[in-house]
């Protein structure tokens, strides 16, 4: 039966005169479909004999195929729809009559043009090289559940091959659909309903995967045969290879040897495949370290991994088809590492992670240094091993090596040279900090040269001092690739490292050796990135010798582009007081968008009028086109460092420090380290624009509480809503030194303060107190008065608080006490 006869014969009773019109023209488009094919193929015959086939005739093949087999498909969709509404309105009553909605076929309201779709889904199961004169043979695809079996069965078919073109797939396919008897299955038979229409069949085969399993089937086997082709049991031995291989990368290659090589013949077989087997990816971790070590040792009891290793010195083949490795590593394991040089001529990627022990050169004699093992197929690798990395350097060689990452180790300088020296092919190298010293750098220019394909360097540590000299130096090594004509086009990148930048007033000399490297970088398309490696940058406006020191302009060309990359990038920001303040141009190119730390540190020993005149005056904002730019938009923590400001002119800080501080509108905590007075703490506390703290810290009680004589008038603002203020055991002279204590008067009058500032919270946290502050002879005695003073403490602020704890103690250094105090607003 012909395509033209399937047609006609479901034409007679499924529409009348329209649709056999509808179906007649689908017919003329599918044999037009099949002219176009012959013509194809006579056009791709006779560019066999010729040798070579012109552009213009390919175009009109494609055009002419791809227009026919669309006018084709779109006629087929059109009758699929407009016979499924005339199905499903006469078919629909019969149903609602019986009461049979549960046993309906519910893929009949769905729209019938899917059903082409899936036919042109399967079509590609047909090989373009079967031959149309093929018999379709019998095959059964079928689910079996508690022994009982529901599912399609496809009987032997002779096609006609006459009117039949071996070369077009979709008269193949559907000549094969045409030859089916279907054998609907009992589940989708609608009970006391009408016949189902060859249509409707049809779409339930391929619902139920029947028509895959007949065309599958068709392609094995000749005419007259009848075979049955299983896809699959839902059982672990029916998966396929591929599955079984792909579930075992799910489980360290131990585990997987241990749960599916020992099972049954079947899974056996499945999962020690070479092509889809677990063996193809090696996952080790760290807890399996031992056990490698004992297979290397012969000393392993387990009989079901033991296997893995043929000889007691290299392993076996099993292990010698590995494409991926992940191990997770404390050092170089000899047993781990024999397996993958096992592997070399198959490893395609290596990610190793973990292990910061040190590495003896000669893998605690077990290894040769100088016997080196080649990987011709090892693309990717993400070491974050200081071991790993120096036992690659030292023994592999990487002819294929395109990328080497790791995203926050710092690479170890002198393996990065020996494994560049051995990667000719490598395009990316993307690190933490690389840390060279002078003679390890002279060697890398070296090893760049060798390497003519990379385009992306990031993590090289440099100095901000030694930008110049280092940039050109890799100039010039990166020249001879990246200035080629053929080039220009490629993206390339270059991204280094500074240690915690600190601008200064003497921080620009050098800039005119830089400029030379700016507009190489430029000319060949090279992207420069600078970053720190704690996003952590400093204003510092503390030094003593620039104030004799003539005035230095701000930072240009390369210096300014660094400059304004890491004050964008920076998190946390520190300023420093008490010296000459940085110039106004170096600030038009700041802005600390990204910052939520800003740290402010007074210089020991300096005046107060000093650290006034330090503040720099364009540090608050940006001026900006309709409105000024705020230079610390996102701060959210404020940490001031007063560790001996002198008092005699509290008012001038604070309100010079205001214009900083009067734009943190996002401060939510603040913390006093080494705050020397409470009235000048007050004071910063009363210029934020905030309504509310979550939290104000001191490290240490303030040892001056003495407020001036005259109010300032901006203390009429009064300080914001107070979550929680807490008083810590501070040190002296803020971070190390020895621990600082603190007096009975210092403690009240905070308390004090504290009560105007009314905290939902007050935490006295184990502050120490010296010993002669407290009344009595012995240490009990003192310990005593401690816990009266902590009372005393509470009868203040019984109106308004509630001690939630409270607790006196000898510190363990065992020359002070120790102070807990918690008090609750009411």
């Amino acid at each position: 039966m012909d395509t033209a006869a399937i047609l006609a014969a479901d034409s007679t009773g499924a529409g009348g005169q329209h649709s056999s019109t509808a179906l007649l023209e689908a017919v003329d488009k599918l044999r037009a479909l099949r002219s176009q094919t012959a013509h194809a193929e006579q056009l791709l015959t006779d560019a066999v004999d010729a040798q070579g086939l012109s552009g213009d005739n390919l175009a009109l093949m494609q055009t002419s195929l791809s227009a026919a087999y669309g006018d084709a498909m779109g006629q087929l969709d059109a009758i699929a729809q407009k016979q499924g509404a005339e199905e499903g309105a006469s078919v629909e009553p019969a149903v609602q009559q019986e009461d049979h909605s549960v046993e309906t076929d519910t893929q009949h309201r769905q729209d019938d043009g899917l059903m082409f779709s899936l036919i042109h889904r399967a079509s590609s199961a047909v090989p373009s090289d079967q031959p149309s004169n093929s018999t379709l043979q019998q095959s059964t695809a079928a689910s079996t559940t508690d022994g009982k079996h529901s599912g399609v069965r496809v009987e032997d078919a002779n096609t006609s091959a006459g009117e039949r073109n071996t070369g077009d797939p979709v008269s193949r396919i559907f000549d094969q659909l045409g030859g089916l008897d279907w054998e609907v299955p009992d589940c989708q038979r609608r009970p006391g309903g009408p016949p189902l229409s060859r249509l409707q069949q049809l779409r339930l085969q391929l619902a139920a995967g029947g028509v895959g399993a007949g065309l599958s089937g068709s392609q094995h086997g000749g005419a007259g045969n009848t075979a049955a082709k299983e896809y699959g049991r839902p059982c672990l031995a029916g998966l396929p290879p591929g599955v079984m291989g792909h579930m075992g990368s799910f489980l360290t290659t131990i585990d997987a040897t241990r749960r599916l090589t020992h099972l049954s013949r079947e899974i056996h077989g499945k999962a020690t495949d070479e092509t889809f087997g677990i063996y193809r990816t090696l996952v080790v971790t760290e807890d399996e370290y031992d056990t490698y070590d004992k297979l290397e040792e012969e000393a392993c009891d387990d009989t079901h991994i033991k296997w893995l290793f043929s000889e007691t010195t290299s392993p076996s083949q099993r292990l010698g088809n590995i494409h991926a490795a992940h191990v997770r590593a404390p050092s170089v394991s000899v047993a781990v590492a024999k397996v993958l040089e096992a592997a070399s001529d198959t490893l395609a990627e290596l990610h190793v992670s973990g292990g910061w022990m040190a590495f003896q050169q000669d893998g605690g004699g077990k290894f040769s240094p100088r016997q080196r093992i080649t990987f011709p197929k090892l693309a990717h690798m993400s070491i974050r091993s200081k071991a790993w990395f120096h036992h690659v350097g030292n023994r592999w060689n990487l002819p294929s090596l395109r990328s080497l990452r790791s995203v926050d180790f710092p690479f170890p300088s002198t393996a990065v040279v020996r494994v560049l020296e051995t990667a000719p092919e490598i395009q990316q190298l993307e690190a933490a900090p690389i840390i060279f010293t002078d003679q390890e750098w002279a060697d890398f220019p070296v090893a760049l040269g060798k390497c003519p394909h990379i385009t992306s360097i990031t993590g090289l540590k440099i100095d901000f001092d030694d930008v110049g000299r280092r940039a050109n130096q890799l100039k010039d090594a990166l020249e001879p690739h990246w200035a080629r004509p053929w080039r220009a086009s490629v993206r390339k990148k270059l991204g280094f490292v500074v240690p915690r930048l600190s601008i200064g007033a003497r921080r620009w000399e050098g800039g005119a050796t830089t400029e030379t490297f700016r507009w190489w970088a430029v000319a060949v398309g090279c992207h420069l990135e600078w970053r720190t490696r704690d996003n952590s940058m400093t204003i510092d406006c503390s030094s003593a010798d620039g104030v004799s020191a003539p005035v230095l302009t701000a930072p240009d060309k390369l210096y300014g582009q660094i400059a304004a990359q890491l004050a964008a990038k920076a998190t946390e920001v520190e300023l420093k007081l008490g010296g000459r303040p940085v110039h106004k141009l170096v600030g038009d190119m700041l802005v600390f968008a990204h910052a939520k730390t800003l740290t402010v540190r007074v210089k020991h020993g300096v005046s107060a009028a000093a650290v006034v005149e330090s503040i720099p005056t364009w540090l608050p904002a940006l001026p900006g086109r309709q409105q000024p730019i705020r230079r610390f938009p996102s701060i959210e923590r404020l940490i001031i460092w007063l560790p001996s400001l002198p008092t005699t002119d509290l008012r001038g800080f604070p309100s010079a420090l205001s214009g900083l501080t009067g734009t943190l509108t996002s401060v939510k905590s603040v913390w006093f380290r080494g705050a020397c007075s409470l009235a000048l703490a007050c004071e910063v506390l009363c210029f934020l624009p905030v309504r509310q703290l979550d939290e104000v810290t001191f490290s240490t009680p303030p040892t001056s509480h003495g407020f001036p004589g005259s109010v300032p008038p901006m203390w009429s603002r009064g300080i914001a809503q107070i979550k929680h203020i807490e008083v810590q055991r501070g040190e002296r002279g803020g971070l190390g030194g020895d621990m600082a204590c603190c007096r009975k008067a210092d403690l009240l009058a905070l308390i004090e303060c504290a009560m105007a500032a009314r905290p939902s919270q007050l935490t006295i946290d184990e502050v120490l107190v010296s010993a002669d502050e407290l009344k009595g002879e012995d240490r009990a005695a003192k310990l005593s008065d401690l816990r009266s003073f902590a009372w005393g403490c509470c009868e203040r602020v019984r109106a308004h608080y509630t001690m939630t704890e409270s607790k006196s103690a000898l510190s363990q250094e065992g020359e002070f006490l120790q102070l807990s105090l918690t008090l609750v607003a009411k």
